[in-house]
């Protein structure tokens, strides 16, 4: 515990003196009913705290999300750029010439032949109609592989 001061004892009569009062920042026991009040504050400011940083971290995550499929939609667009091309759905012919014993596909937009090979077995022995034996219907691929 501290010492208790005592007051000062009064100047003898006589003796100019000037007396002034000030402020002075000073170690003040807390009372319990302060102490209450603090713990409570403190309680709130915890809680206050920890909710805000709860609240960062899912607004971070949730930029995170965005930063990430932002960058997967840059990676898909690079490599398409560096490629040079893209799969993509083509429409194909199919003619299996039983005359030649060859099977051809064709790309329909550019004619370009993307795949020759001799029949299969199973494709030889086919039992469809020729495209001369149609009735007057245009030739049309085969769905027959």
């Amino acid at each position: 515990m501290g010492k208790k001061v005592e007051q000062q004892p009064q100047e003898p009569a006589g003796l100019k003196t000037k007396t002034t009062t000030q402020t002075q920042r000073l170690k003040v026991k807390l009372t319990p009913e302060e102490l209450l009040a603090y713990g409570q504050k403190l309680t709130d400011q915890l809680m206050d705290c920890s909710e805000t940083k709860d609240e960062a971290k899912s607004v971070a995550s949730t930029y995170k999300a965005k930063v990430d499929s932002l960058e997967a939609a840059i990676v898909v667009t690079r490599n398409l750029v560096h490629n040079k091309y893209e799969i993509r759905e083509v429409e194909c012919v199919n003619v299996l010439n039983f005359t030649t014993g060859r099977a051809v596909t064709t790309r329909t937009d550019t004619q370009e032949i993307i795949e020759d090979r001799p029949l299969r077995f199973e494709e030889r022995e086919s039992s469809l109609p020729f495209d001369d034996e149609k009735d007057g219907t245009e030739a049309a691929a085969t769905d027959g592989q």
